[in-house]
């Protein structure tokens, strides 16, 4: 898929090295490769038309673990991912939004102002369904306690945003 232009090893000491490669990927567009020790890669580069920037830190693998996106649709994107290439925590840096399995969110009264009374809020919580679950992308079955979003928008829908996904 792509061709290789060359490799500089940068640094060497015993079996540790750090590795310097630039080569030009047909959908990608240029690319520049650091490899440390052959666990780790980290790559940054622009697709051939120069509208999207990339940093992406690969494992050993070649798995993605942390990619930073830069262009003209997803705007500062930064993707987590887990050792199976799934996303885990996503942040849209265009409208601020944070996807995560799992978030935990300070809601300390000394960080508010404007605090007013929310009317028919006990009425609303009433119509709201605890559940109990686990993540089906989790492989050890840590089972969790929450709500499910859908049922939180038929009652609160302000609270509950939609990415373009459908999650």
């Amino acid at each position: 898929n792509g061709t290789n232009n060359g490799e500089i090893t940068l640094h060497r000491l015993g079996k540790k090295r750090v590795q310097l490669d630039v080569f030009e990927d047909n959908d990608a567009g240029a690319m520049l490769l650091l490899g440390i020790n052959d666990s780790v890669n980290v790559i940054a580069g622009s697709s051939s038309n120069g509208s999207r920037g990339l940093l992406s830190v690969n494992d050993s693998l070649g798995n993605k673990a942390v990619e930073l996106i830069a262009d003209e649709s997803d705007a500062g994107r930064v993707q987590v991912n887990d050792a199976s290439g799934n996303q885990t925590i996503v942040l849209q840096g265009a409208s601020g939004l944070v996807q995560a399995t799992t978030v935990t969110q300070t809601s300390d009264a000394r960080l508010k102002r404007n605090i007013t009374p929310q009317s028919g809020a006990l009425e609303k919580i009433l119509k709201l369904q605890g559940v109990n679950y686990t993540w089906k992308s989790d492989e050890y079955n840590i089972n969790h306690i929450g709500f499910i979003a859908q049922d939180i928008e038929k009652v609160i829908p302000e609270i509950v945003e939609t990415n373009e996904y459908g999650f």
